[in-house]
């Protein structure tokens, strides 16, 4: 499988990744990718300080447990167009919001960045036949359109009247 990345791990976007496992009931799939960030984290904070900012700056294509991998303008890097996470991103603040009607249209907008495959695969390219971000923004985004989250009204991410079901979806905090 090809990685937009050019084989360098991908880590600026790993909340897409991984954030929707522990609302589908498999927390351990992301607490176990988890432990590489204390591991980084002196190198985060001098990334950061070069950068004259505060905090950290996790590398966006690293190495394990190492520093950004080889790349004149990495470390500086902001997305600048939509990415397909945008689109999830959309559907969980409008859910949030109380307006379902909007988080569904964010979720079947059709635009060529927006489109999945039978097999589930977020398509970018023939070059980039799977785009993971986008892959684990989508069950994020209809895990918190159907679960809500503590305290939240019931399947807040769709109309009024939609029959709406689920199994194992676990409530967002």
């Amino acid at each position: 499988m090809a990685n937009s990345r050019r084989g360098r791990f991908h880590l600026e976007m790993h909340w897409w990744h991984g954030a929707h496992f522990p609302l589908w009931g498999r927390p351990e799939l992301l607490v176990r990718a988890l432990d590489w960030y204390p591991r980084v984290l002196g190198l985060a904070r001098a990334t950061a300080r070069g950068q004259g900012l505060p905090g950290r700056a996790v590398a966006q294509a690293g190495r394990p447990g190492r520093a950004e991998s080889p790349s004149p303008i990495g470390t500086f890097l902001l997305w600048q167009q939509p990415h397909p996470i945008h689109l999830p991103a959309v559907a969980m603040t409008a859910t949030r919001l109380g307006e379902p009607r909007a988080a569904v249209d964010a979720l079947l907008l059709d635009s060529p960045k927006n489109g999945y495959l039978p097999n589930g695969h977020n398509r970018r390219s023939a070059r980039l036949p799977a785009y993971l971000p986008g892959n684990g923004g989508l069950p994020a985004a209809v895990a918190l359109m159907a679960a809500g989250w503590d305290g939240g009204p019931p399947r807040p991410g769709f109309p009024d009247g939609w029959p709406v079901r689920h199994e194992g979806l676990v409530q967002a905090p």
